[in-house]
């Protein structure tokens, strides 16, 4: 059985191969939109499996 890969899924392994991630960095490796990112991070964020915090300039998404 194949198994399906989708966006928010590959977004959570660059997350895991990266440390951490912005919200900019994330929408242009992803080729989505930025809401999009932080729609995700936020839902990961409540499901517990990213940290957010917010630099000068970025959303910063990281593994908690």
């Amino acid at each position: 059985m194949e198994q399906i890969i989708t966006s928010a899924d590959r977004f959570v392994k660059l997350i895991e191969e990266r440390g951490e991630v912005t919200l900019r960095e994330a929408s242009k490796v992803l080729e989505v939109g930025s809401d999009t990112v932080k729609d995700w991070a936020d839902a990961l964020e409540n499901r517990g499996r990213v940290s957010i915090r917010f630099g000068l300039r970025d959303m910063i998404i990281s593994i908690p």
